[in-house]
C-alpha cells in the first residue's frame, strides 16, 4: 500500500460530525454500566435509570428504566410477581440490557463531534507518514484531501457562538474542556439529552461567561441547589420545556438564575400557581406558559405582582373565563403582549376584562368557542371595539383607521340594546337595565364619547324582506376641485358591499376602476362631514341610509 494510500485512511478513519443525525449510539463498551438516577437512552427513547441488578429467572445483568414516555414500557417495575422499582404510569417501565443503551458524552466531545474533526489533531494523520511522502515526491508540503478541511473545522471551534447539541446524549462535561475549546459560546441548545440534575448543566455553564441563551428543554434535572448560582450568572433567556415540572419546583430552581429574562416552560405539570417570592423573577420580562393545565385565570393573576413582565404566553391553557377587577392598575402593570390561542373562552365579558390591564396593546386570540360565534372579520372589529388601547391583533396592526370603522359598527351593532336599556336617560334616570348593560359592554359609553352617540335613524330593525333592504341614493361624480360632472339616482341593496358597489359606479361614469374612491353623506351636509368607504363592507356597515350621496371621485 502506497503512503499515499495509507494517509487517506487515515483521513477516512477521522470521526466526522453529522449535525442531522442523533449522536446516540448503542453502547460498544461493555463494562460501563449506568447507576440508579442516570438519564439513559435506548433506541431514540430517553428513560431515567430505577435499577440496576439482576433479574430472577433471567441470566445477567438488567437495567429497569422509566420512560420518558410511558407508552414505550410494559409494566411498572414489576416482573413475574416481584417489584424491582416503581414508575409513576403503569406501562412507563422496562428491563432492558447495558449494551442496548447509548453511551453519554461529554459535552466538550459532542461539539467536536458535531462542529469539528477530532480534539487532538496530531492524530488525524501520521506524521511520520506524510514527512516520507514529502521527501518520496520532493514537495516542500503535502496537502491531504480533507484534511485541511478538518483542521480548518477543528481551528474554528473558538469562533462558536451558537452551539446546537439537542439528541447528543450529553449527561454533562466534567472534563472541562468546553470553555477551552468554545470559550465564546453565547447560545447553547442542549434539549433533549442526557442532563440528569443542575449540577450536571452547572458543569457546562460555569466554563461559558458569555452564555446568554440556554435549552434545556426535554431533560429530567432534579436537585436544584442555589449555591449554583453563579454557573449562570449571565443567563438571560431560558426554555425548560417538557421537564415535568410543577410551578412549586420551577419556584425551587429560579434562584439558580435570577437574571433571567425570558422564561419558557411550555408543557409542563404547571396546574396552580404562587406569587413568586419577592427575591426571585425581579427580571423577567417574558414567561411562556403554554400547554400547561392551568385551567383558572384566578391562578393566572397570581402572577400579577411581576413589575417587570411584558410577555405572557397562555396558548392551551384551558383557560374559559377571564376575570380583571375595575382598580387594576397595580395589576401586570408593565404587561403588553399576551397569548390566548386554542383555550375554552366563550364569553365575551372575558375579552372585555382584557382592557383592565394597564399596559396591554398586544393580544393574540385564536381558537376559542368566542371567536367562531361571527364571522372572522366581525370577530375581528368587536375584539378591537372592546379593548381600548389594541395596536396589535392576531399578529397584525390594528391601523386607527380600522378602530375607527370597528368602534362605528360597534355602536351601531349595539345601539338598540343601549337605547332600550337607557341611554338617552340622564345618568340619574338610569337603573339595573343600564347597568346589566354595562356588565356586557362596558366600553360603550366611552365608544359614545368618541364618536357620537347613534341616533334613532341608525338603529332602525330592519325587515327581512328584499324590499325593506333596499334604500335609493343619489350616485355623484365629482372632480378632484369638487366640480361636479353627473348626478344620478339608483336604488342599492343594503347588502351590496364596496366592491360590486365600485363595479358598478365605474360602469356608470366610465372612469378608471383603480384610481376610483367613494364617500358618503347625508343630504345637506358638506364636503367635511364625508365619510370615506374605504372597507370591503356591505352598505349597512357604512351605515347608509335613504336619500344618502355616494360621492364618486377618479
Amino acid at each position: 500500500m502506497s503512503r499515499i494510500q495509507k494517509l487517506e485512511q487515515q483521513v477516512v478513519r477521522t470521526p466526522l460530525s453529522s449535525s442531522s443525525a442523533s449522536m446516540c449510539e448503542p453502547n460498544t463498551a461493555e463494562e460501563w454500566v449506568p447507576t440508579v438516577g442516570d438519564r439513559v437512552c435506548c433506541d431514540g427513547q430517553r428513560a431515567t435509570v430505577r435499577f440496576v441488578g439482576s433479574v430472577t429467572g433471567a441470566d445477567g445483568l438488567w437495567v429497569g428504566v422509566e420512560w420518558d414516555n410511558p407508552e414505550r414500557g410494559k409494566h411498572n417495575g414489576t416482573v413475574k410477581g416481584k417489584q424491582y422499582f416503581m414508575t409513576s404510569h403503569a406501562t412507563g417501565g422496562s428491563m432492558v440490557r447495558p449494551r442496548k443503551l447509548a453511551r453519554p458524552v461529554q459535552c466538550a466531545q459532542a461539539v467536536v463531534d458535531r462542529y469539528g474533526a477530532i480534539l487532538d489533531t496530531d492524530s488525524t494523520v501520521d506524521r511520520q507518514e506524510l514527512d516520507a511522502l514529502q521527501q518520496d515526491i520532493n514537495a516542500r508540503f503535502v496537502q491531504v484531501i480533507g484534511l485541511t478541511k478538518l483542521n480548518k473545522k477543528q481551528s474554528k471551534l473558538d469562533q462558536l457562538k451558537n452551539v446546537y447539541l439537542r439528541d447528543s446524549c450529553v449527561a454533562g462535561d466534567s472534563s472541562q474542556l468546553l470553555g477551552q475549546l468554545c470559550p465564546n459560546i453565547e447560545e447553547l441548545d442542549l434539549a433533549e439529552n442526557l442532563l440528569s440534575s443542575w449540577a450536571a448543566v452547572a458543569e457546562i455553564t460555569r466554563q461559558l461567561p458569555k452564555l446568554r441563551i440556554l435549552n434545556i428543554s426535554e431533560n429530567r434535572l432534579a436537585e436544584p441547589d442555589a449555591a449554583l448560582r453563579p454557573a449562570f450568572a449571565s443567563l438571560q433567556i431560558l426554555m425548560a420545556n417538557r421537564q415535568r415540572y410543577t410551578w412549586e419546583e420551577v419556584l425551587q430552581c429560579a434562584p439558580m438564575w435570577p437574571d433571567v429574562r425570558r422564561l419558557t416552560l411550555v408543557t409542563n405539570r404547571i396546574r396552580s400557581l404562587a406569587p413568586p417570592p419577592p427575591e426571585v423573577f425581579q427580571q423577567l420580562d417574558s414567561l411562556d406558559l403554554d400547554s400547561n393545565p392551568i385551567g383558572n385565570w384566578a391562578e393566572v393573576m397570581k402572577l400579577a405582582s411581576l413589575p417587570k413582565l411584558r410577555d405572557l404566553g397562555l396558548a392551551n391553557t384551558g383557560l374559559r373565563r377571564l376575570e380583571v377587577p375595575e382598580q387594576s392598575d397595580a395589576l401586570f402593570p408593565a404587561l403588553q403582549a399576551i397569548v390566548l390561542d386554542s383555550n375554552q373562552i366563550d364569553e365575551w365579558s372575558s375579552v372585555s376584562a382584557l382592557d383592565r390591564l394597564p399596559a396591554l396593546v398586544d393580544v393574540t386570540l385564536r381558537n376559542n368557542p368566542v371567536t367562531a360565534i361571527e364571522k372572522p372579520e366581525t370577530t375581528r372589529e368587536l375584539i378591537i371595539a372592546r379593548v381600548s388601547k389594541l395596536q396589535v391583533l392576531n399578529r397584525t396592526e390594528v391601523t386607527r383607521e380600522e378602530r375607527r370603522w370597528a368602534e362605528l359598527d360597534y355602536l351601531r351593532r349595539f345601539g338598540p340594546a343601549w337605547r332600550e336599556a337607557g341611554g338617552r336617560l340622564p345618568a340619574a334616570e338610569r337603573g339595573d337595565a343600564w347597568r346589566a348593560f354595562l356588565q356586557t359592554h362596558p366600553r360603550y359609553p366611552a365608544i359614545c364619547d368618541a364618536w357620537g352617540a347613534p341616533e334613532d335613524s341608525e338603529l332602525k330593525i330592519t325587515s327581512d324582506t328584499i324590499s325593506a333592504n333596499m334604500v335609493s341614493v343619489r350616485l355623484v361624480l365629482l372632480t378632484r376641485e369638487g366640480e361636479q360632472l353627473r348626478d344620478l339616482e339608483r336604488r342599492l341593496p343594503l347588502t351590496m358591499r364596496l366592491s360590486k358597489l365600485k363595479v358598478l359606479v365605474n360602469k356608470l361614469f366610465r372612469g378608471n376602476i383603480k384610481q376610483l374612491e367613494l364617500s358618503y353623506r347625508s343630504p345637506g351636509q358638506d364636503e367635511s362631514r364625508e365619510i370615506a368607504m374605504d372597507r370591503d363592507r356591505d352598505l349597512r356597515f357604512f351605515g347608509v341610509e335613504e336619500g344618502d350621496l355616494i360621492i364618486a371621485r377618479y
